[in-house]
């Protein structure tokens, strides 16, 4: 499937990405087509297992989040239940996290803003979406979000990650100091090279590529 793909570090599709933004391109439209995109690719897995219609979103304060946010939207549409958890409170989340968590809560959607990790319910027959943490990680993983990675992973329920799975770093494969064990990631535009360096392969499952337009 990534046969003749090029392969690119976090740091380069980040540069690659923030010129095209330079150029014109708007992040917006990236963001619904990549949403689009993978909001398929989560009906699809459903079906394909024979899953409940029931997705835990894991929202960090970043442009992933915000993915995590507009797929929520979508899936509810597309009469899913949706429970979400947001990690951040939304004055230090980007702009973009913050137009689509108002967005998420004007179709009905409901935010939750665990204090601690015993607050994190997912569905038991559901499916957890990623959008923790994307490929800007820079530093270790630590507190609220250390600990609800850990509980993703102990649950033993299907993880679908956003362009990388949290925790991992797309540059050097290297778990920070942990990271989600995703059954698949939807990569946006790219493959990262982090997913093949390391122990990468040991928590990216099966890669969807998605194509947002860049």
């Amino acid at each position: 499937m990534l046969e003749g793909q090029k392969v690119v570090t976090a740091i380069e599709m980040a540069r690659i990405e923030k010129q095209s933004l330079s150029e014109g391109a708007s992040a917006e439209a990236y963001m619904q087509r990549a949403a689009e995109g993978i909001t398929q690719g989560v009906k699809d897995f459903v079906a394909r297992h024979r899953l409940e219609k029931k997705v835990t979103l894991l929202i960090g304060k970043g442009n992933n989040g915000a993915d995590a946010l507009l797929v929520g939207k979508l899936l509810i549409k597309e009469q899913f239940f949706i429970k979400a958890y947001h990690f951040f409170p939304l004055s230090e989340c980007s702009l973009l996290c913050q137009k689509e968590s108002a967005a998420f809560l004007a179709e009905g959607g409901e935010l939750h803003f665990p204090q601690g990790v015993e607050e994190l319910h997912f569905f038991p027959q559901g499916t957890i979406l990623d959008g923790l943490i994307g490929i800007g990680l820079k530093k270790d993983v630590e507190g609220l979000v250390l600990l609800a990675i850990e509980k993703a992973n102990a649950s033993k329920l299907p993880i679908l990650a956003i362009d990388i799975p949290s925790g991992l770093c797309g540059n050097t494969g290297k778990a920070m100091p942990v990271a989600m064990k995703a059954q698949e990631t939807f990569f946006l535009g790219l493959p990262k090279i982090g997913f093949f360096l390391e122990r990468g392969y040991d928590h990216i499952g099966a890669l969807k590529g998605v194509d947002f337009g860049l």
